[in-house]
């Protein structure tokens, strides 16, 4: 049977409308074949983008087709507009890329404390350490140290910027402490030895001991809270101990004269010119601070000079200052 020609174009609109129905169907068919889940988190990561994906609901409409696509052209793919596996993956390590251009910076690391200097201490109790105010001053830190080894930290008590002096409370006890000599004054001339842990960097790290004598029962522009002692002290011997012949504490180690600035003034360097605060404004500051110490017997006999060495050594330690 012929067909006319007005019959082959109804045939031909019929055939082109079948063919684009089918299309839609499989469009359609593919949309709907796309799990709920995938469709939600492929939306939620639209919307973490920027990009409008319409409601969050696993339901795939227009604008979660338009957002995919744009997605995927901002690529530089060419965009089906179709939720997938493949799809949530790149959004995923995209969102990623963005979290982590935009996280904070890390804070700033504290700084490390470094040692910033030493000085002397020693015990006039089993946990209860003496040395100048100016050896423990502004320091973030203070820790223990004899014989190169580390004994711990060592806490701030009581101080007086005045008469530079400081009392601390060690976390271990001593087996060796020294007695105040008090109610016995003391007397020009008498001889005196000094222990100490001077230039740190340079010397033993078992300390040093010099010996010599009482020189003058005042300090500079007679200051009697101090006294001045011709045993050699060097800078780290702060705070350290200045015992009498029968091994008693009767000074502590606080200064030398500057003997440079002294020859620019007089011409002349002083040798020996050192001083010491008196045990007596050391008791006064312990008893002001209710801080218990043990007066020394007042009768007490002679020791060989090694033995107050051994006495004065085993009795101090070395105060590192960190900052």
């Amino acid at each position: 049977m012929k067909i006319g020609a007005g019959w082959k174009a109804v045939l031909l609109g019929a055939a082109v409308l079948l063919s684009g129905m089918a299309a839609g169907h499989q469009a359609a068919a593919q949309t709907a074949g796309a799990p709920a889940p995938l469709v939600v988190s492929i939306q939620n990561l639209l919307a973490q983008l920027g990009y409008d994906p319409g409601p969050i609901n696993g339901e795939v409409g227009l604008r979660t087709n338009m957002a995919i696509a744009a997605f995927q052209k901002s690529l530089g793919e060419r965009g089906d507009g179709m939720p997938s596996e493949g799809v949530r993956l790149k959004l995923e390590k995209v969102v990623a890329e963005r979290r982590a251009a935009t996280a904070p910076t890390s804070a700033p690391r504290p700084k490390e404390k470094a040692l910033a200097s030493t000085g002397t201490g020693f015990y006039i109790s089993p946990d209860t350490i003496v040395t100048n105010f100016h050896v423990v001053n502004g320091c973030a830190e203070l820790r223990l140290n004899k014989n190169g080894g580390d004994f711990g930290v060592v806490r701030v008590v009581a101080t007086s910027r005045a008469d530079d002096l400081a009392a601390l409370r060690a976390e271990t006890a001593a087996k060796s402490f020294l007695r105040l000599r008090v109610g016995v004054p003391i007397k020009a001339a008498e001889p005196v030895l000094v222990f100490g842990y001077p230039l740190a960097e340079a010397l033993s790290s078992a300390g040093n001991t010099t010996v010599g004598n009482v020189t003058a029962l005042a300090g500079v522009r007679d200051d009697s809270r101090f006294m001045q002692i011709s045993a050699a002290v060097q800078p780290g011997n702060s705070g350290g101990p200045a015992v009498d012949e029968a091994g008693r504490l009767i000074g502590v180690v606080v200064a030398k004269l500057n003997a440079l600035a002294i020859a620019m003034i007089t011409g002349d360097i002083p040798q020996n010119v050192n001083f010491a605060i008196k045990v007596a404004t050391l008791a006064s500051f312990l008893e002001a601070n209710g801080i218990a110490y043990t007066p020394a017997d007042a009768a007490a006999r002679e020791l060989p000079v090694t033995q107050r060495a051994e006495r004065a050594e085993s009795s101090s330690i070395q105060i590192a200052c960190w900052k």
